[in-house]
């Protein structure tokens, strides 16, 4: 039987919170996928570096989060390249994937950020807006309940319930850590990119 997959990505960081969740990850040997914006990235350095140092995938998500659909192409290619630039700069990586603020993106952006950037948009399959559930209980219940079935999980680091989440999914031992992987591993897993286009 073929191991199901699971791949945690965390958006909007880094932020106060980066530390102890990097630190949780590392704990429990788990890899995954951050899509930083830009100016956080200014404002957290570090945590950007450490997360890149760990072995996380680092990948685009704007420099200052706006609806992408309401930019021109001008404003648009601002945004992707200055995200870009301090996140090579800052971390030493180049990312290859890119997630737009709020899942809303135009066919005209998603051919620029490829043919500009080389970047491929990467979604998810399941939001656990966790930005508005402060249960963390029920959050992780959440979680576990779309684990090792081959999805791409939405979460953010952006609030401390998320982390305390996050943690309480990880400790559990009926769950196996190798099964979590980058937003990257499980795309040539199933040989299909998991986008909007």
């Amino acid at each position: 039987m073929t191991t199901k997959l699971t791949a945690l990505t965390f958006d909007d960081g880094p932020t106060m919170y980066s530390s102890r969740l990097q630190d949780l990850l590392y704990q429990y040997g788990v890899k995954v996928t951050f899509f930083f914006i830009g100016k956080m990235v200014k404002r957290y350095p570090k945590l950007a570096e450490s997360a890149a140092n760990l072995g996380h995938e680092i990948a685009n998500h704007t420099w200052s989060h706006p609806q992408l659909i309401h930019l021109t192409d001008k404003e648009f290619i601002k945004e992707l390249e200055q995200a870009h630039s301090i996140i090579l700069d800052t971390t030493g990586k180049t990312p290859t994937l890119f997630r737009p603020p709020y899942g809303y993106i135009t066919k005209a952006q998603r051919s620029i950020a490829q043919e500009l950037f080389g970047y491929q948009t990467v979604l998810w399959n399941f939001d656990t807006k966790d930005w508005k559930q402060p249960n963390q209980s029920i959050l992780a219940k959440e979680i576990q309940n779309h684990l090792e079935s081959d999805q791409i999980i939405l979460m953010h680091e952006t609030h401390e319930s998320s982390i305390n989440a996050v943690n309480q999914v990880l400790s559990s031992t009926f769950y196996n850590k190798s099964n979590f992987v980058t937003t990257s591993e499980i795309r040539l897993r199933l040989l299909k990119p998991y986008s909007n286009s």
